[in-house]
Order: C-alpha cells, then sequence, then structure tokens
C-alpha cells in the first residue's frame, strides 16, 4: 500500500478538530470502505511521532483498529 497525502492531511486535521468531550478518533470514524488506507496511514503518523494513540494490531491482513489522541508538537 502506498503512503497517501491527502489521506494523512484528512486525519490531521480531524485529530486537530477533536473536541474534549470526542476525546480521540478511531477508525470507525471514517467510511468502513477506506478502512485499510486509513488504518496504514494513521499507522505511518504514529510512526512518525506526528500523532499520540495506539495501533490495536491483530493476526491478519485486514485494517487495525485504533485510537488517536491528539498530534504531537511535530504533528
Amino acid at each position: 500500500m502506498k503512503r497517501n497525502w491527502n489521506t494523512i492531511r484528512e486525519v490531521l486535521v480531524r485529530l486537530e478538530e477533536t473536541t474534549p468531550e470526542e476525546g480521540h478518533v478511531r477508525l470507525s470514524s471514517f467510511p468502513q470502505e477506506r478502512a485499510q488506507e486509513i488504518s496504514y496511514n494513521v499507522e505511518l503518523l504514529m510512526e512518525a511521532g506526528l500523532i499520540h494513540g495506539q495501533m490495536a494490531k491483530t493476526m491478519g491482513p485486514g485494517p487495525h483498529d485504533f485510537f488517536a489522541m491528539r498530534l504531537t508538537w511535530q504533528g
């Protein structure tokens, strides 16, 4: 799978706009048909240290659920 800059921007903007009441962004916050793409790009953002959160990795090729809580200073 390739890095998608539009998806990365979408995730960063959505996370930045998240209110304290919402708390975090999850895979279910995005359309189901884009789950694999979103999950992959969020994992890249976490590896790069741009967002703070957790990936719920499971065995298999399917998308991994996540919750992202906030942008880091670099993000």
